[in-house]
């Protein structure tokens, strides 16, 4: 019979027991390592999952959050524009009210028929013109802002104009600050 050539992967037993020890060995290291391998492959994948589903969990939270911040700076808009208004407002109300004490010092200053204009500025200086039929009645006017500065309800008053009409009338224009 002729031999084949054939390779025989098959393990054949050694005659030396010092070779089987150390193979033995070698084999039970090798499925330690295999084994190793695997328990570290499969903590770092759990972990992975976990890192994962937390990242996850956070960018979630992270865009509901904006989300809110995003509804909320809406409001804000709306609080500030409201904070805005009731300051105007409040400006306002404090106007109206200490516009009676003026408009009852300008009706001792001036009678309503003789009032042309009144103003009023930022700097709460009042502007009144005041037109009457005579030199005399202008003087009265100007007396009447100095009996105010001396009963303490007008200060720093200023004659600002004073013009002769053609037909006797006069023409005066005072600015004066208002004492509450």
């Amino acid at each position: 019979m002729k031999e084949q050539d054939t390779i025989n992967l098959l393990r054949t037993k050694s005659d030396s027991p010092e070779l089987e020890y150390w193979a033995s060995r070698l084999r039970v290291a090798g499925y330690i390592g295999v084994a190793g391998l695997l328990v570290i492959g499969l903590l770092l994948g759990g972990g992975y999952l976990i890192l994962r589903r937390e990242t996850n969990s956070l960018e979630d939270k992270k865009s509901v959050l904006i989300t809110r911040i995003n509804q909320e700076r809406t409001k804000e808009g709306l609080l500030l524009s409201l904070k805005q208004r009731i300051g105007l407002a409040s400006k306002v109300g404090e106007t109206q009210r200490s516009l009676g004490t003026v408009l009852d010092t300008i009706n001792r200053i001036a009678e309503t028929d003789q009032l042309v204009a009144i103003t009023r500025d930022e700097k709460q200086q009042i502007r009144i013109i005041v037109k009457t039929k005579s030199v005399e009645e202008a003087a009265g006017v100007i007396a009447n802002v100095l009996r105010m500065v001396a009963a303490k309800r007008v200060i720093n008053p200023q004659l600002v104009g004073l013009d002769l009409g053609s037909d006797g009338s006069v023409r005066v224009t005072v600015a004066f600050v208002h004492s509450s």
